[in-house]
Parts: structure tokens; C-alpha cells; sequence
């Protein structure tokens, strides 16, 4: 049995009811759609290469690099998922969801929520932002540029817990660290509206990566440039949390 099964109502929080039936079809067949016609295209089928499939149309040869396609595809989509609902709980928990709150809609045990999304904020752990930037954009593997700056710096949803904790800005391009920034506490702006922020960096400018290494070093960055981080293809900006420097027993100043 799955999760889901439970022979009556769904999961709910205070917060979050459950999809109805008909809400659940819709999403698989969005979905469904949408990963077929990537399929199709990566296989080099036609538009109605899986209508041909089904109706035994295509050769062996054809079927196959059309499901190997389709395994490719779901691939990404599930890293996606997974970024996806590590943002939703990021953002959840910034704005006073608990963790069974968490674990009550997506159908998780708690302990494996906690293992998985444990964003509670306590002296134990420290912060940094997690920017993710769409691909391609304005030279992203190359060196950072002003232009690069400004893209990343805003305007986003950020919640004040977030912005009162973090340190830095982590930007990736492609689930790769491409760009870190240390934050000025001081230093973000709203919008007109209030919801979205932009941040100043020190010195308006990205970290090198000597520095952002002597931060990984000192334990005030959990991560360095170039390391794989699962965060959205699209653009987003999430909390990260990870144990602090302290409590890893390190001296947190550098020098």
C-alpha cells in the first residue's frame, strides 16, 4: 500500500486539504502530457510518436529509444520533485509551518521529514539563501559579471525569518553552485507591493572562490563553487539550513 491508500479521507494539515479525485486526474494527465512530448522530441519520433506506439505503429527500434527517452525524462523530473518539495517545506517552515504540518500533507512519516527537510531554526544551525537561476542566462558559466548581480540579487519571496538568518546568497545554475555572495544584514529592499525582496551583497559583488572556500573552511558555508546542489531549474529562492559552525566545533570568524 502506498501512502496514499489509506481507504479514506487523504492527508490533511490545518492549512491543506487534499487533492480531490477528479484534481488528481488532472494533474497526472498535465503531467503526463508534458513528459511524452519532451519524450517524443528526445527520440526523435513525431508529435504522435506514443499514439503511434500505441496503436503498434512503431518498429522495435523506435520503441525503444522512445522509452528510453521517456526513462530520461522522468529522471529529471524527479530531481525537479524533489527540489520542488524541498523548497515547498522551506518556504512552509519559513512562514510557521511546522514539521507535521509537513509531514501531514505530503504523506511522510515525520521522522523521515525531518531527516529530509528539518528547517526548524535553533542555535544548532545556521543559514544561507538558495538562488536558483534559470538556464541559460546572461553567461552563466562564465566568470560574474555586474549583469550577473543584478539578476541574482531580485526580486524575490522571501520570508523575514530567512532574511533576519542568512548569510549568504547561493546561486545555481543547473543544480551546479555557480555564484556565492555574502549578504549585508542591512541591506535588503521590498517592492512596491512588499512581497518580493532584493539583497546587497558586500561589496556588491559575488565571493571569490578562495573565499568561499576559507567560508566552507570556517563552517559558515556547508558548500563550494562548482558542487552539485538539487535546487529548481526554474527561478526561486529558498532557505537552506545547515548544522553551524559551532556545533561542528569551528571558529566561525574569518580572518
Amino acid at each position: 500500500m502506498n501512502r496514499w491508500d489509506t481507504g479514506g479521507p487523504g492527508p490533511h494539515s490545518r492549512f491543506a486539504r487534499d487533492l480531490q479525485p477528479f484534481e488528481r486526474l488532472q494533474l497526472s494527465r498535465a503531467v503526463f502530457g508534458s513528459v511524452i512530448a519532451v519524450a517524443e522530441r528526445l527520440s526523435g519520433s513525431s508529435a504522435s510518436g506514443w499514439g503511434s506506439y500505441l496503436l503498434g505503429g512503431l518498429g522495435a527500434v523506435e520503441a525503444r529509444e522512445l522509452h528510453l527517452s521517456l526513462l530520461r525524462v522522468c529522471g529529471v523530473l524527479v530531481d525537479e520533485i524533489e527540489a520542488w518539495m524541498a523548497s515547498a517545506a522551506a518556504g512552509a517552515v519559513d512562514h510557521t509551518a511546522e514539521l507535521g504540518d509537513i509531514a501531514s500533507v505530503t504523506g511522510i512519516e515525520r521522522a523521515d521529514v525531518h531527516r529530509k527537510w528539518n528547517r526548524c531554526g535553533n542555535d544548532d544551525q545556521a543559514s544561507a539563501l538558495v538562488i536558483s537561476q534559470p538556464w541559460p542566462n546572461l553567461d552563466p558559466q562564465g566568470a560574474p559579471t555586474d549583469s550577473h548581480y543584478e539578476q541574482d540579487r531580485g526580486w524575490w519571496r522571501i520570508g523575514p525569518a530567512a532574511r533576519r538568518s542568512a548569510r549568504y546568497a547561493v546561486i545555481v545554475v543547473d543544480h551546479v553552485i555557480r555564484r556565492v555572495y555574502e549578504l549585508d544584514p542591512d541591506g535588503w529592499d521590498s517592492d512596491t507591493t512588499g512581497i518580493r525582496w532584493r539583497f546587497r551583497a558586500t561589496g556588491a559583488a559575488a565571493l571569490s572562490e578562495a573565499q568561499v572556500d576559507a567560508a566552507v573552511e570556517h563552517g559558515v558555508l556547508p558548500a563550494r563553487l562548482g558542487d552539485s546542489l538539487p535546487a529548481q531549474l526554474d527561478s526561486g529562492c529558498v532557505p537552506w539550513h545547515f548544522l553551524s559552525a559551532a556545533t561542528r566545533g569551528l571558529d566561525p570568524r574569518l580572518d
